[in-house]
């Protein structure tokens, strides 16, 4: 029974994980797609923006991906998903606003 429920709190552990490195590449992959965008229509200010939502993505996978490794639980960093809604406005305000 013990076996069983440690079993099934590793598999847990590991879905979690999986599911953190899913969201951290569509985050980075977010931050790929403004940058090409941006340097596209040479735009320094979008570019730095996805800048920005790379460097969000990244600590965002690392401080979940090092809480797993040391058992610690607790939720993710709420901020980093309004860091990307409000970079995003930002671009698209720029963008449209020139």
């Amino acid at each position: 029974m013990i076996k069983k429920r440690q079993k099934r709190q590793k598999l847990a552990v590991m879905r979690t994980a999986l599911a953190n490195q899913r969201t951290y590449l569509a985050y980075t992959r977010t931050g790929f797609a403004v940058v090409a965008l941006a340097a596209k229509f040479k735009s320094l200010v979008v570019i730095l923006v996805g800048m920005i939502l790379i460097t969000a993505g990244v600590y965002q996978y690392y401080t979940i991906a090092v809480d797993l490794e040391n058992n610690i639980h607790r939720l993710p960093n709420k901020e980093i998903p309004l860091t990307y809604t409000v970079a995003g406005l930002m671009a698209i305000y720029y963008y449209f606003s020139r």
